[in-house]
């Protein structure tokens, strides 16, 4: 994982991974996962060159379920400050 994103307001975090990549594997979400079943709530976000945003859940043991937003970098740029 890269960044991590805390906000004064109180609200979740937000755990980044950057790569530079447009192909995506498996190894690339460890660090994500590791934080989100540490960090209930943490929004996870994978920055990558990948064309398409899209959602990634990952079941965990105990059923429950990590979402990861896969985001185009330039689609990143725009919705971290939101």
């Amino acid at each position: 994982m890269d960044f991590v994103l805390e906000q004064s307001n109180g609200s979740a975090p937000k755990a980044i991974e950057c790569k530079i990549s447009r192909k995506i594997r498996k190894e690339d979400f460890k660090g994500l996962i590791a934080f989100g079943h540490e960090n209930e709530g943490a929004k996870l976000i994978l920055v990558c060159q990948k064309e398409f945003d899209r959602n990634v859940e990952v079941a965990l043991p105990g059923k429950s379920v990590l979402v990861i937003r896969v985001l185009h970098w330039k689609s990143f740029s725009k919705e971290i400050w939101q």
